[in-house]
Formats: C-alpha cells, structure tokens, sequence
C-alpha cells in the first residue's frame, strides 16, 4: 500500500472535500505565475526532490504512472540555470515513498520505502555524492519503513520514526531511530507514543523535531491520530504535545518562522479529504485552528517561501488539482496563487535559491514528465 494507490482509491471514493467548520475567505486571482520548465528524462511520482549545495535539484526514485507497476532505480538532476534536467546515476536498490535528506556535508540520504511492489518494504539506505554523480550502499535502518517520515537534526545527524512495517497493510510501527553519518550506521531511540504511517516530521527552529497525525490499523478501517509529539535531540525524548483540529494523515506541514508550523490538508484514509489547517506555537506548545484551504487536499505539495508565506500546490480531491494556494501568514488566511500548468497529485516541490519553487513529475494527465515553477513575484 502506498500514496499513489490511496489517491487512485480515494478518486474512486470520495465525493467531497471534509468539513473542518470554517468557511474560507473570499480569494483574489493572480496574474499566471506558472510556467513550465525542461522535462523529466523519465515520468515519476512519489519520488523525492531535494535541494543540492551549488542549487541544483536531485529527483530521486518514484514509481512510474500508469501500468505496468514499475519502480524506478533512476535518479537525475536539475540545473536552474539551463532549466534542463540530466541523469544522475542509478540506485543500488528501485525505491518510491522513501525518506530523503540533505546531509551537512552536501550528500543526499535515501532511505526505506516500497520497491517492486508496496508490499516489499524496505530498510536500505544509500548515499548520493554530488560531486562524483554516484550512489553508495550505507547502513541499513534497522527495521522496514514505508510511510515513514525524516527530520535532519541539529548535530547532522538523520531521525528516522514510524511508517509501516511489514506486511501488506499498514500496519504502522512505533519505532524510531538516528543515522549517524560519521559512522554511516543507525542506532534505536526512544518510540513514538503511537504507531503512526502517514504523519509529517518537523525541524523547528529550536532544534526539536514535531511529528503529527497519521494512522495506524489497516486501511479499512484506521485509527487516525489527532496527536503530536516533540522528540528533544538532547534527551532523546518524545513529549506529547496536544492535538490538531482533525484527525488525519497525508497531510502536509511546514516551519514557519518565529517556531510555529502549518499543517494542511490530509484524509481519513478512506473516503474523505480534508481543507484543515492548523497552526502550532513551539513557545506555548498549543495548536489553534487556522483558516481552512479552499478545497480539501491529499497528496500535495507545501512550500515554505522567502516571504514566510505559504504555498499548496495539487493534490487529490476528486481529481488531481491543478490549484495553488497561499496562505497569507500576516493576515491569516489563503489566497488563490493560480493554476498550474498540469494538474498533478503525489508530485514533489522544492524552494529554489532564487526564491521561486520548482514542482516535478506526479499522477495526472501530462504530469509525470512535467516540471513547472511557480514566481512568487
């Protein structure tokens, strides 16, 4: 089981956006600020996008649209300056819905996730060196995840928490563990209050890494999580700390500054997608409900900008969107930021150094290969 398979089931299912009990504000329709950019060398969703040191981009993995079910092992990279894309070498291992992150020494570490089918869930991982253009094997997680989520701790190293285990459902973990790049090893820390697949992982600013929503159970019938919880690097400790507005997972969240984060979007899982957004406050500790997005959302892509603002892209509903969004930190509400070019779901996005957001590949018409980027003017 994995994202691209829930969109495909929730299109099927879901009628509707979920109520979160707040009318959103009227918006304003911007000039186009979309325009596409050089095509992926292959189509990909449910890959990963990561930021490199000298602001070139690196597209990792994915699992190919349409039939048959292929994982792909690819890997290639963007240059901003040219807008063209270019093999980057192969991984030692086909992933999709895997955990990526930029190391402080400017490698990118891939790990877990599904490969040749979303049963087979992996505990891999390997290292991409962008000055060789190569992959490495490193040191394997010392369990399977996919669903998992990362964050990129203070010291450099990698914290790596829940997902799904084994097995062909859910079947959400608990368990947590640390990369330590030095040694390229993974080491146990304390577990998740509750097992948890298809949550979000943050670095806020005081070093401490928030870990929100998702669901455990089967997916049939999940138990969705409404908690939070703050893991402390210097204690390796997890401390609850309160609930969001709804219950959810596939949702997306996003440091904002001054500590707080937003999280929006997300689903039960099964037939409803959700325009809730919350706000958490590292200070208080406390979440407050925030203005809801226009329409409701799974599988999209959120964007912190220069600006502190915020921007939606995509997702499912019904269909894959073509729809942006921005939240207006200042004034506390969501503005249109146009269509899209390609209406895409289960894409990938990234801040580029100048400021603009590059969105790549994903499920719906034309998206795979597509890329577009998005000027916040």
């Amino acid at each position: 089981m994995q994202r691209l398979w829930m969109l495909t089931a929730c299109l099927a299912a879901c009628g509707g956006s979920g109520d979160a009990g707040i009318t959103p504000p009227p918006v304003t329709v911007p000039a186009q600020p979309w325009s596409l950019t050089g095509s992926l060398t292959t189509g990909r969703a449910l890959h990963s996008l990561t930021v490199l040191a000298d602001g070139g981009v690196l597209a990792v993995g994915g699992q190919a649209v349409g039939l048959p079910f292929q994982i792909l092992g690819s890997s290639e990279r963007y240059d901003p300056a040219t807008g063209n894309w270019r093999p980057a070498g192969a991984l030692a291992t086909g992933r999709g819905n895997h955990v990526a992150v930029r190391l402080l020494d400017g490698k990118v570490l891939v790990a877990g996730g599904y490969s040749i089918q979303p049963s087979t869930r992996l505990a891999s991982a390997e290292l991409y060196d962008p000055t060789t253009d190569s992959w490495t094997v490193t040191g394997s997680m010392t369990e399977p995840r996919n669903l998992a989520a990362a964050a990129l701790l203070p010291d450099g190293r990698v914290l790596v928490m829940g997902g799904s285990g084994t097995g062909t459902d859910l079947n959400a973990i608990a368990t947590a563990e640390i990369y330590d790049p030095a040694i390229g090893r993974w080491s146990r820390t304390t577990s998740l209050s509750v097992a948890r697949g298809g949550h979000t992982a943050t670095t806020l600013s005081n070093g401490t890494v928030l870990v929100a929503g998702g669901g455990s159970g089967t997916y049939s019938a999940p138990t969705l999580h409404a908690s939070a919880e703050r893991f402390d690097p210097r204690t390796d400790t997890w401390t609850t700390t309160g609930n969001v507005s709804v219950a959810r997972g596939f949702h997306r969240a996003v440091a904002l500054p001054n500590g707080r984060l937003l999280l929006t979007g997300g689903s039960d899982f099964v037939s409803t997608v959700f325009p809730a957004s919350d706000i958490y406050d590292a200070a208080t500790g406390a979440w407050t409900v925030a203005a809801a997005l226009g329409q409701g959302r799974i599988s999209h892509a959120a964007i912190a900008l220069r600006t502190g603002d915020v921007l939606v892209s995509g997702g499912g509903g019904s269909t894959p969107l073509g729809s942006a969004e921005r939240f207006d930190v200042a004034a506390g509400r969501w503005v249109s930021a146009g269509d899209m070019r390609v209406p895409r779901a289960n894409h990938a996005a990234v801040l580029l150094p100048n400021g603009k957001v590059l969105v790549v590949g994903g499920q719906g018409v034309g998206a795979a290969t597509s890329a577009e980027i998005y000027d916040p003017g």
